[in-house]
């Protein structure tokens, strides 16, 4: 896997060699691979403050970090009770589905719901080489397995679509 990132090198990797940091990636990609990423930590405030007190944006409001041997999460909780965990690895490769489930499940709870936005183009941030997960507070009425809730909301979402494309946003 290449990384997608285009932000340059990890900051955390800038003063490693190029032997190094060819190591430490191939590392990355063989405990992905093997699904072996450790027990998940979590930070003290005195082990992450010094590393964000310096940032802006959301980054500010980061209450709580997380890590293991691949990846890294930064979570903070917004002003509607929706959990924001912004993931990171080493390589900036981004992680699959299935990594992404595991985390939410680790990390949030199996039971919770989790998703994924894809904004408006006025509204992108692209500041570094993390996603982000949304963990919400209560369950959403729509999915796969909820087919009679998305049968029953059709025409609403029909209505929905109909006034995007009368109004010319749906391009």
């Amino acid at each position: 896997m290449k990384p997608i990132n285009h932000h340059g090198a990890n900051p955390a990797l800038q003063n490693c060699s190029g032997q190094q940091v060819r190591a430490i990636l191939k590392l990355e990609a063989r405990l992905r691979a093997s699904g072996d990423w450790g027990d998940w930590e979590s930070l003290t405030e005195q082990e992450y403050g010094p590393m964000l007190s310096r940032r802006t944006g959301w980054v500010r409001d980061v209450r709580k970090v997380y890590r293991n041997r691949v990846f890294s999460v930064l979570e903070r909780l917004d002003a509607t009770g929706v959990i924001h965990a912004g993931i990171a690895s080493l390589s900036g490769i981004r992680p699959t589905w299935y990594e992404m489930q595991r985390i939410k499940d680790e990390l949030f709870g199996r039971k919770s719901v989790g998703v994924e936005i894809y904004p408006a183009a006025d509204d992108l941030v692209d500041g570094s080489d993390m996603f982000h997960l949304w963990i919400l507070p209560a369950d959403i009425p729509f999915g796969l397995t909820k087919l009679t809730a998305s049968r029953q909301a059709a025409g609403t979402a029909e209505c929905l679509l109909l006034k995007r494309e009368e109004s010319g946003r749906g391009e």
